[in-house]
């Protein structure tokens, strides 16, 4: 009874494993290690750098190949990420509270790993910036684990006004480890994407506006993405190969809508 009971719960893993390899974490193709999907995030990241980049200067790599993209001349290596220390709400539901490791914690824990290991092994100079929606949980990291995970930077906020100068910055020049850009860009300042997006993602909206304290995103004002160029973001998902588009906002309802005072529509 008990060895039956024990490989039929190895069987429930291998399938749980196998659905949430499909669906939650499905394997990224890639293009010479050049990823050919890529978090929406760093995708609008990559758009804002090769304003001032030549486009050989800057690489989105899979981050399973990223050794062949990492040299002497290499000056940033920038990791996105959404959750590297699972302290999100879902995750920490799911790991009791982080007593149990996370997977994305695991994973983020591996690739900062190997681009140290990478920086030791050959005296490399360049510099880990880590950004993306989870860069904040690194504001309540103690030191001692900052420095084993051997971060150079930290970035949180809305960067694509400011993030050139910040790259130029962070390469000529000290700058804090931990930065806190509080400023937003324009309509005008956010780039088109030029690579796609993982599961076609297309921002229509960015910020709200509602101002509600308990929400971050709410705080920030709200900006609408116009239609020209929305549908140039679905052209370059569907040149390289995406079959369907996700439509991204912090709430559709707002969409369009400039003033805070109004009300829903229901059906009778």
């Amino acid at each position: 009874m008990f060895p039956y009971f024990h490989s039929l719960v190895a069987r429930q893993q291998k399938e749980f494993l196998k659905l949430f390899l499909i669906f939650l974490a499905p394997y990224v193709p890639h293009d010479n290690g050049i990823a050919r999907y890529a978090p929406y995030g760093l995708r609008k990241i990559e758009a804002a750098l090769l304003r001032y980049y030549k486009r050989n200067e800057v690489v989105v790599a899979h981050p399973l190949y990223i050794d062949r993209f990492i040299s002497n001349d290499t000056k940033i290596v920038a990791v996105n990420t959404m959750d590297p220390l699972g302290m999100g709400p879902v995750t920490m539901m799911f790991s009791y509270g982080g007593r149990l490791t996370p997977y994305t914690k695991k994973r983020f824990y591996e690739l900062t790993a190997r681009i140290n290991y990478l920086r030791r092994k050959n005296g490399y100079k360049f510099k880990i910036i880590v950004g993306g929606p989870g860069a904040w949980q690194f504001n309540y990291v103690n030191n001692n684990e900052l420095k084993r995970l051997e971060i150079d930077h930290i970035i949180i906020g809305e960067t694509e006004h400011v993030i050139t100068d910040l790259f130029r910055e962070i390469e000529e020049n000290e700058m804090p480890k931990l930065m806190n850009i509080r400023t937003w860009p324009s309509i005008e300042e956010i780039p088109v994407i030029v690579g796609a997006s993982t599961h076609g993602l297309i921002e229509v909206m960015r910020g709200c506006g509602r101002g509600c304290s308990f929400c971050e995103p709410n705080l920030r004002y709200g900006r609408f993405m116009p239609l020209e160029k929305i549908d140039e973001e679905i052209k370059v998902n569907v040149k390289m190969g995406q079959n369907s588009i996700w439509v991204h906002s912090e709430d559709i309802f707002l969409y369009k809508v400039e003033s805070r005072g109004f009300a829903l529509r229901r059906r009778t």
